[in-house]
């Protein structure tokens, strides 16, 4: 009987997700440009990609993550 209201919990909650969605009302959350712009200063400056993640906050992958992803862009 639990596993039948978790069940329908989830299936209403993926149904308002998909409103909120269409609706424009539910967004995934927005790069921290002003973060991203301290990895680019950072490494342009000779720090590596642990000592970027260290002084940012983000991890090595992360760092690495928004490297690529800039230079694709420019």
């Amino acid at each position: 009987m639990e596993a039948y209201g978790q069940f329908t919990r989830r299936a209403r909650q993926q149904q308002g997700i998909a409103a909120a969605k269409q609706a424009g009302k539910y967004k995934r959350r927005q790069p921290d440009s002003e973060r991203h712009q301290k990895v680019h200063r950072y490494r342009e400056m000779g720090m590596s990609l642990k000592e970027v993640a260290d002084a940012t906050g983000y991890s090595r992958s992360q760092v690495c993550r928004i490297l690529a992803k800039d230079s694709t862009i420019t």
